[in-house]
């Protein structure tokens, strides 16, 4: 390893040794110097490479210092969350109106006197609206629809029977149809795509939606039905297989009429009133219903009935009612209301679950009706009479074997 000498030290040294005389010219001063020389030469090359190897380990020590400073880390930019398009409004005229929607869900308002032949509407990005009141009898077609989501229609005439036909065959891209706080009929025709019905807030009126053949030419066609608080007479949907009704509130409809429909769905609460289904149903499947319903219009195909986790009412006439039929309550207290005597065992073979049987009879006639309580095999039920018959022809009701 080398020694790093002091210069200074040689250096007393050697002219403590051989003294100098700085101005003498004599060999021996000649040879001195030169030796002091050669020292000195030698002393700042040790002393170059100290001072290097010094500063090389004061780098590495700066470098492995734990005390060092790291830098802080680069916080993360938060995404900026996107911005939903605002939707605009639109009102139809009198006039001709050609209306281009936005990225956003727009509405557009039209009435009976605004929504006119040769009007043009084109929907944005948005779930976009196409409301229809009206307030007299009106039968509306030629306007030119694409790309609004749901059209919407409301009839209020004074006069019950008027009806509000909307004449769909130019519209495309409809996945809603609706009829809201209306309280006369409303019809939809030429509709090419079956879209999800919903009957909302309604008071009175009936509802027909007439799809174009085409639509309709399979065999496994699916209506969606939603219904909250509304009130309606007759609801057609012909062509149509399967009817998924999904109810909230209170909400009626006194006749559904599909002429295909072997399959009717009923879900969600509130109750629900279906007085006449269609004849040619031979399926109405209320297990996921946790409501209160009451069904009733049962044909004469066979058919099986199965109630929800709520109170049901099922409203039989005994004339259709054999063997082959099946109604089953579910975990509420299930009624069967009946017409007309019931004394034979194999006609309710298939009826289980029922806590109370209710004989309701509004005919004009005097018929006695006879209730015989032992053909159930349930061990306990409730026969109640409710018979409105009254006066010189009232009927005589007799229940046998009520235990």
């Amino acid at each position: 390893m080398n020694k790093i000498v002091s210069t200074d030290f040689i250096t007393d040294d050697v002219q403590r040794l051989v003294p100098v005389d700085a101005t003498a010219t004599t060999p021996k001063n000649a040879a001195v110097a030169k030796l002091m020389k050669a020292w000195e030469a030698k002393t700042t090359q040790r002393t170059a490479k100290g001072a290097g190897l010094t500063l090389m380990a004061l780098s590495l020590a700066a470098c492995n210092d734990d005390n060092t400073t790291a830098a802080a880390p680069t916080t993360p930019t938060t995404p900026t969350t996107p911005v939903t398009p605002a939707g605009q409004t639109f009102t139809l005229t009198t006039g001709l109106d050609t209306i281009v929607g936005g990225t956003g869900a727009d509405s557009i308002s039209a009435s009976n006197t605004t929504l006119n032949a040769g009007d043009s509407v084109t929907g944005g990005a948005g779930a976009d609206v196409l409301a229809v009141f009206s307030s007299a009898a009106a039968t509306l077609g030629g306007f030119v629809v694409t790309g609004v989501e749901t059209i919407s229609a409301s009839s209020n005439s004074a006069t019950a029977t008027d009806v509000l036909s909307l004449n769909l065959g130019s519209v495309t891209g409809e996945t809603d149809l609706r009829v809201t706080g209306s309280s006369s009929s409303v019809t939809f025709t030429n509709t090419d795509n079956i879209a999800n019905l919903t009957l909302s807030y309604n008071s009175a009126g009936n509802v027909i939606v007439a799809y174009n053949t085409s639509t309709i030419a399979g065999t496994a066609d699916v209506q969606s039905l939603t219904t909250t608080d509304a009130t309606n007479g007759v609801v057609t949907l012909a062509g149509i297989e399967t009817v998924n009704i999904a109810n909230s509130g209170v909400s009626t409809i006194a006749t559904l009429t599909t002429a295909a429909a072997t399959t009717v769905n009923v879900t969600g609460s509130g109750t629900l009133t279906l007085t006449d289904i269609d004849d040619v149903t031979t399926t109405l499947n209320m297990s996921a219903f946790t409501g209160t319903s009451v069904t009733g219009g049962y044909g004469a195909v066979n058919i099986a009935v199965t109630g929800g986790t709520g109170n049901d009412t099922f409203i039989v006439d005994m004339a259709n009612i054999t063997s082959l039929d099946t109604i089953t309550g579910g975990t509420g207290t299930d009624t069967l209301r009946i017409n007309d005597s019931m004394t034979t065992a194999a006609d309710v073979a298939g009826i289980t679950g029922i806590e109370v049987v209710e004989l309701r009879n509004t005919g004009t006639g005097a018929n006695d009706d006879t209730v015989d309580a032992s053909i159930f095999a349930t061990a306990s039920i409730n026969i109640r009479v409710a018979d409105t018959n009254d006066g010189t022809n009232a009927e005589l009701v007799t229940v046998s074997n009520a235990g």
